[in-house]
């Protein structure tokens, strides 16, 4: 009987001790996964500082990107507005070019007319300056006898004052012409009307003279010839006979 309580009983202590072996065991399991738990949350909590870092860093870039867009967005609306504004004012010189080009050849017609008329009257003026001064040549030869020398000579200075090149025995042929012309009584009667004429035609000398070169007329030796008859009329007959 004590025998079997003594087995009993070392088998309880057995026990006890394999239980107190499990649980030391136990306790230095547990101690090591603490430990390796409280490493591992170090670690865990320095993943999640740095992790919140980048968040923040992400965050702000988000933002900055989010503003940088929006002043991008800005920017591109005003490039549309300029480029709209750009294309009304094409459209505004467009018209207004076309507007120009219409009124230019308008211009350019009325500028062509007027050149024209101009010509016309240039040409005109140095036809009745031309004639008149044959008849004045004319009249003072046969109405007042003065010399053919006299009268040619008279031509001959008021033609070199105006143009000295132009003074060749052809151009001065006029006067000849003029004297030599058949005499038909009527001389003296056309003085008063070489006279009017002259009054009428005498401020128009200079005007011919500096439109011609304008309007593409150039000014004939046959003009400044009869330019100079007219002022030698006005040396060779009386005073009173072409006043200004």
């Amino acid at each position: 009987m004590e025998c079997r309580l003594a087995m009993a009983e070392l088998r309880v202590t057995e026990a006890r001790e394999e239980a107190t072996r499990s649980l030391d065991e136990m306790r230095i399991q547990m101690k090591t996964r603490e430990e390796l738990f409280s490493s591992k949350s170090f670690e865990w909590n320095a993943d999640m500082v740095e992790a919140q870092q980048h968040i923040e860093v992400a965050t702000q870039e988000l933002r900055t990107s989010k503003a940088a867009e929006a002043g991008l967005r800005e920017k591109v609306e005003q490039l549309h507005a300029i480029m709209r504004e750009e294309r009304l004012i094409r459209r505004s010189l467009r018209s207004e070019n076309t507007g120009l080009h219409s009124e230019n050849t308008t211009l350019r017609s009325e500028n062509n007319t007027l050149r024209h008329q101009l010509q016309m009257a240039v040409s005109g003026v140095m036809d009745n300056v031309h004639r008149l001064a044959r008849r004045a040549i004319y009249c003072m030869y046969h109405a007042r006898d003065i010399d053919d020398t006299r009268l040619r000579q008279v031509v001959e200075e008021c033609a070199t004052t105006l143009e000295p090149d132009e003074v060749t025995s052809q151009n001065m042929n006029v006067v000849e012409e003029c004297v030599g012309a058949p005499q038909s009584g009527e001389a003296a009667s056309q003085i008063s009307n070489v006279e009017i004429e002259f009054h009428r035609i005498s401020p128009l000398l200079d005007v011919v003279s500096e439109a011609s070169p304008m309007v593409g007329t150039p000014v004939h030796s046959d003009f400044n010839i009869s330019t100079a008859m007219l002022l030698a009329a006005t040396e060779l007959l009386d005073p009173e006979f072409f006043e200004n």
